[in-house]
């Protein structure tokens, strides 16, 4: 501030990361990681500017004080406007991820020794020739302090066990694979012991051995019953990218990333049926956004997205939403590590289930003709978030209400809004789960954060399927 900047924001962060994983009944070598240091944001002249160190010190914290501003003092030659900024408010406060067991406390003898046992499940089944299973944990200490005397420390836990199964098709000798729908969670290391694991081992190995004789999957359009497993990535692609305001002012345009959710569309648009409500949250507990601040020093709140259909709210932050008038800050804010400036980021986003006991069972039976498609598979989606395709890990076609064969090559094509509006009946809650990555990359250069995503199973009507080896 001494040397002519109007406000000023530190962050100090410091990450601890391990990630155990058994191959084959093999160990991988433990990748393990621990990494400080601190960044430094200004306005100078209705600029930012930016610098940052892993050098903790005060001779080095004044050098990069300085830096920064001189960098906002360069940046202001070459704005076309004043940056529009409103500051969290004064406060002190502390928040922590609710956790009962410290995930990085678990000893790696202890990971390794129930990986393999988990491993062993697996090889049980013939099928199965290869296997990897990971658990990957994460432990970060986030402080973050303004010149608005706005103080705030966090303590923020995540657990991702994964694995995947390997089976060879002795005709092609191709590998036929099912990949795991265990998710990272925002909890300690009881969320791997709260999974019924080795139930989902042997489910999963089932699968594998029946997709060996799964049958090709015929082109064309039909309803599809998606599980909340595969339904969760194609809401974060098609609606949670796409409602983020720094899209829609063109802010991340260069990196090929844009939005469909225009502002001349806040309100008007019809983006779904009506029985699409989405909200954004950093509240849900062990979702993986969840925290208690965002990285402009804001409290983190509940907000909607989509009410019956209607496009009605946008993920904003402190950065961008005195940008686009009428809108206010909701604490979306976050910067992937030390190094990085706070990037707009939608938080947890969720598809609410419908109000009736509606199960998959149920969502089968109602259906004459179509396919069930569960697990995360590939994607792309176009930089409008406009037009995506999007796969599985094991799908069925639906005869008169019925499971018959399983299908391969299963992918689906729409534009994001006929895709929506095509909803035609929702699960109830029992079928409603949260998912998520801590991989949700974004900008240029990419910055990767922890995103939530939940949802229940659908049905959707008239959805062009295709098949993903043929094309």
């Amino acid at each position: 501030m001494r040397q002519g900047a109007t406000y000023a924001e530190a962050r100090v962060i410091r990450r601890t990361t391990e990630g155990v994983a058994v191959l084959d009944r093999v160990v991988q070598p433990v990748r393990s990681n621990a990494d400080l240091g601190f960044g430094v944001r200004v306005l100078v002249n209705g600029a930012w500017g930016f610098a940052a160190s892993q050098l903790v010190t005060p001779d080095e914290v004044e050098r990069v004080a300085r830096l920064a501003v001189s960098g906002g003092r360069v940046a202001a030659a070459f704005r076309e406007r004043p940056v529009e900024f409103r500051p969290a408010k004064a406060c002190r406060a502390q928040w922590k991820t609710p956790i009962e067991i410290d995930p990085l406390s678990v000893s790696q003898k202890e990971k390794v020794e129930l990986l393999l046992s988990y491993q062993e499940l697996a090889f049980r089944e013939p099928c199965v020739t290869n296997m990897m299973f990971d658990v990957y944990s994460v432990r970060e200490e986030r402080h973050f302090a303004s010149s608005e005397s706005c103080y705030v420390d966090q303590e923020l836990y995540y657990v991702w066990p994964s694995f995947l199964l390997v089976s060879i098709d002795e005709e092609t000798g191709e590998p036929i694979q099912r990949a795991s729908d265990t998710h990272a969670a925002a909890k300690g290391w009881e969320h791997v012991q709260e999974l019924d694991i080795p139930g989902h081992i042997e489910h999963l190995t089932a699968q594998l051995k029946e997709k060996l004789s799964a049958s090709p999957v015929e082109p064309r359009r039909r309803a599809l019953v998606l599980d909340s497993s595969n339904l969760q990535l194609t809401l974060h692609e098609t609606i949670g990218h796409a409602v983020e305001l720094d899209l829609a002012l063109g802010g991340d345009a260069q990196s090929a990333s844009a939005t469909y959710c225009t502002l001349d569309r806040l309100d008007t648009l019809r983006l779904g049926s009506k029985l699409v409500n989405v909200t954004a949250d950093r509240s849900t507990p062990g979702a993986l956004s969840t925290c208690g601040f965002d990285d402009e020093g804001y409290p983190t709140e509940t907000f909607s997205v989509v009410r019956e259909g209607l496009f009605v709210g946008y993920a904003t932050s402190a950065s961008h939403a005195l940008e686009a008038r009428g809108q206010r800050p909701r604490g979306c804010a976050y910067a992937a590590t030390w190094a990085d400036v706070p990037m707009l980021r939608v938080p947890n986003l969720t598809l609410a289930a419908g109000p009736d006991p509606v199960s998959v069972e149920d969502l089968i039976a109602a259906t004459d003709d179509g396919i069930y498609l569960a697990g995360a598979g590939s994607f792309s989606i176009d930089e409008q978030r406009g037009n995506g395709q999007f796969g599985g890990q094991v799908a069925w076609e639906i005869k008169r209400g019925k499971l018959t064969r399983m299908l391969r090559d299963v992918g689906y094509r729409c534009s994001s809004l006929e895709f929506w509006n095509s909803c035609t009946v929702l699960g109830g809650p029992a079928t409603w789960t949260m998912g998520g990555t801590l991989m949700c990359g974004k900008g240029d250069p990419a910055q990767y954060c922890p995103s939530g995503h939940g949802a229940p199973a659908a049905r959707f009507d008239n959805i062009d399927v295709f098949n993903t080896r043929a094309e």
